[in-house]
């Protein structure tokens, strides 16, 4: 469990979401950067899409920007598909003194130079998600530094991953695997593989956000 929050004029909320899976459909630096730039243009998984809009909405009512929950939700959309929050998201970057042309053609960033499918063992649902070993899978291929010397690889990481709930069939890939060194790769497969369990049977998805704390 995490808690995400912001506060502002000495008020402070808190949404406490579940992270019984990873959030959004990649992990891995340039995916996951590539996958924000999807959110801020109103696309993206609809886990996260939900997780901005829910956030957004809590910062601009406490920002006094909104008055109401709907007139909230209105704001954050209203950003979110006239292209003026990617607009900021570039602002924040300029000013920072990166390169903005990343935003407008996310083809730039680090590629891995292989991708390689995680296979369903067998027929079923998606019952249970370890986050932390698919993190310790990534880190494995080379986006975490196990000694300050290390070079992080911004390329590699895992997407398209199948979620709770979802039904798969044996040989369909629960997640891609983006990598650019196979011994590494056969380091990390053991915890992509030991990260799922499969069911029978379509378990209840865990709720998004579990509570509000204000």
């Amino acid at each position: 469990m995490t808690r995400v929050g912001r506060s502002m004029k000495r008020r402070c909320v808190a949404l406490v979401t579940d992270m019984n899976q990873p959030l959004g459909d990649t992990v891995g630096t340039s995916l996951e950067v590539k996958e924000a730039i999807q959110l801020l243009k109103g696309e993206g998984p609809e886990d996260m899409k939900e997780l901005v809009l829910k956030l957004g909405m809590e910062i601009v009512r406490l920002a006094g920007v909104a008055g109401s929950t709907l007139s909230a939700k209105q704001t954050v959309q209203r950003h979110l598909t006239d292209g003026s929050a990617l607009e900021k998201f570039k602002d924040l970057i300029k000013a920072q003194g990166g390169d903005t042309s990343f935003i407008d053609h996310p083809e730039k960033f680090p590629q891995a130079k292989h991708i390689r499918k995680l296979p369903a063992p067998k027929r079923g649902y998606v019952h249970t998600i370890n986050a932390a070993m698919i993190a310790h899978g990534v880190h494995i291929l080379g986006a975490g530094k196990n000694a300050a010397g290390d070079k992080i690889d911004h390329s590699v990481g895992v997407s398209e991953i199948k979620k709770v709930g979802t039904q798969v069939k044996q040989g369909e890939p629960l997640m891609m695997i983006h990598y650019n060194d196979e011994a590494k790769l056969e380091q990390a497969l053991d915890h992509f593989k030991n990260a799922y369990r499969l069911a029978p049977k379509r378990p209840t998805p865990p709720p998004l956000i579990v509570e509000r704390v204000a």
